[in-house]
């Protein structure tokens, strides 16, 4: 299992501003194959001129069941436990996924049956008749797949603790977060041969040569295993395990951005808000894009009103997760649920800030703020303040430690020189920029 940060019994907590990259839970072991049933011994031989039957052959021993796969890592990047006003906000979380149930081990093998013994010869009358084989052993079963880990973005649990404050969860980006998958099931192991039939004796002067025996029954096949079980994965997993009944805290989930990964509806159910609280929760404004489920045990308010398509990123492939131009999720957000404090985007840039050539969709006039933690920035500084990289109106050396910043994270500030990439040329042209000052 892996928590990326957990919290417990602590107060204002503030996880913000930071970027969780490839997160996975550990995958289950495999479970190890069941050991082969044994071989029958022999049926013993009659005496030699006994004309007495052989003894049948022994039965071969089933085969030992496969074990069973280890179940998948879960995986929880904010955990919060008995957590008073805790904000969760402007995080990027890139791909997580919960582990990989182990297969479950494959089925031994049925012993084959022993051989029945000989009758025994008469030098007189009949000979003695050959005995029946032993009935080969079933083959054991197959193990079962270990279950999938657990994936939660933020977890939330109540112990025995009356909420009283707001947990805030605000203007997150979450891609591809992944469902992991069960174990396969083992395969069954094959059945034991029955064993041979033993010869008859021979027959004397005035006798008749003795039967042979018949083979012994084949047993049966094992049965396969099941696959793993798929957990359910929720972006926001909720719950007030209360002793002392409700207290007056609520949940404020708003402006963020989670989508799943394409195959993880596939795996198993993945559910946008999933929990049972006993307090109020607000889940206005969001983007949950290619869930299965919008929420489940729980009714939050404006669950309803949330937007579904497909976030539209720079390039995701290359994590650079700032919203497309002319994209939904620019200027579309809504200023009223932004929490208080929020000024500056994941990278320092400025918040609510006007993309002329993008309608503005969200609630609250013309800058309304972006989805997600990052902000498209506008035109409000102009071409001619590209050294004011922090934003703060005026150029002036810290706009370098701000130009730095921007280089190592591949930030839009870095790039000065308006070749839409992010290169060491961009400190000359930042110079040039900064010699010019902002007109």
């Amino acid at each position: 299992d892996v928590t990326a940060i957990s919290m417990l019994n602590v107060d204002d907590v503030s996880v913000t501003r930071s970027r969780f990259v490839g997160i996975r839970g550990g995958n289950g072991g495999a479970g190890d194959d069941g050991n082969n049933g044994q071989i029958g011994f022999p049926g013993s031989d009659a005496p030699l001129g006994s004309g007495l039957n052989g003894q049948q052959g022994q039965d071969g021993g089933d085969g030992f069941d496969g074990g069973n796969g280890g179940n998948g890592g879960d995986v929880v990047i904010v955990g919060l436990s008995s957590v008073d006003d805790a904000q969760i906000s402007q995080n990027i979380v890139d791909r997580p996924a919960a582990g990989i149930g182990g297969r479950g081990g494959n089925g031994g093998n049925g012993g084959r049956g022993g051989r029945g013994g000989d009758g025994g010869s008469n030098p007189i009358n009949d000979g003695g008749d050959g005995a029946r084989g032993g009935r080969g052993g079933d083959g054991g079963r197959g193990g079962i797949g270990g279950s999938s880990g657990e994936m939660s973005v933020v977890q939330y649990v109540a112990f025995g603790f009356q909420q009283t404050g707001s947990t805030v969860v605000a203007h997150n980006t979450v891609y591809q977060m992944s469902s992991g998958q069960g174990g396969m099931a083992g395969a069954p192991g094959p059945r034991g041969i029955g064993g041979q039939g033993g010869d008859g004796g021979d027959g004397g002067i005035f006798g008749n040569d003795g039967s042979n025996g018949f083979p012994g029954n084949n047993g049966n096949d094992g049965q396969p295993g099941f696959a793993g079980f798929v957990t359910p994965s929720a972006a926001v997993r909720l719950d007030d395990v209360t002793f002392g009944g409700p207290g007056s805290g609520d949940a404020r989930i708003h402006n963020n951005i989670f989508s799943p990964s394409p195959v993880s509806s596939l795996l198993g159910t993945t559910i946008a808000i999933d929990g049972t609280p006993a307090f109020t929760c607000d889940a206005r404004s969001n983007v949950f894009s290619g869930f299965d489920q919008l929420a489940s045990g729980i009714s939050p308010v404006g669950i309803g009103s949330v937007l579904t398509q497909p976030p539209l990123f720079e390039n995701a492939n290359a994590s650079d997760f700032r919203p497309q131009i002319g994209s939904f999720l620019v200027d579309g957000g809504d200023n009223s649920v932004t929490p208080a404090g929020i000024e500056e985007d994941f990278f320092g840039n400025p918040r609510f800030m006007d993309e002329p050539s993008t309608p503005t969709t969200g609630p609250g006039g013309q800058f309304a703020v972006d989805f997600g933690a990052i902000e498209r920035l506008g035109d409000t500084f102009g071409s001619d303040c590209l050294a004011d990289v922090n934003g703060d109106g005026t150029v002036t050396p810290s706009d370098f430690t701000a130009w730095v910043i921007a280089f190592n994270t591949q930030a839009p500030g870095c790039d000065q020189n308006g070749d839409g990439l992010c290169t060491p040329s961009d400190f000359t042209a930042w110079v040039l920029n900064f010699n010019a000052g902002c007109q």
